[in-house]
């Protein structure tokens, strides 16, 4: 709701500048603010920086690893890639006011909400790499689903915002909070 005032000021462009300062306005409280909380600095016995990336290193050397972050990767990229186009199709293609883009937004955070629930409810049946195949399968089905029904001409926002909205930030509901207990490949 807060993107509907900065649009009505500056148009839709004021939103990614507004998100911009907001974010260095974050890093900076985070840096002035935030204390050190790597242990070696803590109680003054620096290690070498090349030892805070070897397990990175030790990770990227593992072919499921970089599979898994590949489609970690490709799952999380289906949601900017909607948050970028869904405000240009509402006011462009539907002929709808940005305001009402801002009450289909709230299917993306309800729907990931969704998949939170679902995974601490009743998520501990499933294994963390079954959440995330989960998640991307039910996130790729979402996207196919939106890009058919625009396809076939059911030119109304809901279109984009259930499957491409709700269900697919379900499946990254359930998915995205389980892969760094996947990471153990």
């Amino acid at each position: 709701l807060m993107g509907n005032v900065v649009i009505g000021v500056g148009g839709w462009r004021a939103t990614q500048w507004f998100a911009s300062l907001l974010g260095v306005l974050l890093l900076a409280l985070v840096a002035w603010r935030q204390p050190e909380t790597h242990p070696g600095k803590l109680h003054g016995h620096a290690q070498p920086r090349t030892s805070l990336l070897r397990p990175a290193f030790e990770l990227l050397g593992r072919g499921p690893f970089r599979l898994l972050m590949l489609q970690v990767g490709l799952l999380y990229c289906a949601y900017p890639a909607f948050v970028a186009t869904a405000p240009h199709l509402m006011v462009e293609s539907f002929h709808r006011p940005p305001r009402e883009f801002a009450l289909y937004f709230a299917f993306l955070p309800a729907g990931y909400l969704l998949g939170n629930l679902y995974v601490i409810h009743l998520g501990s049946a499933l294994s963390p790499h079954q959440l995330v195949l989960r998640g991307s399968r039910i996130a790729s089905v979402a996207c196919a689903a939106s890009f058919l029904l625009l396809l076939a001409g059911f030119w109304h926002p809901l279109s984009m915002f259930l499957p491409a909205g709700l269900i697919l930030n379900f499946g990254l509901g359930l998915a995205l909070p389980a892969v760094p207990n996947s990471v153990t490949i």
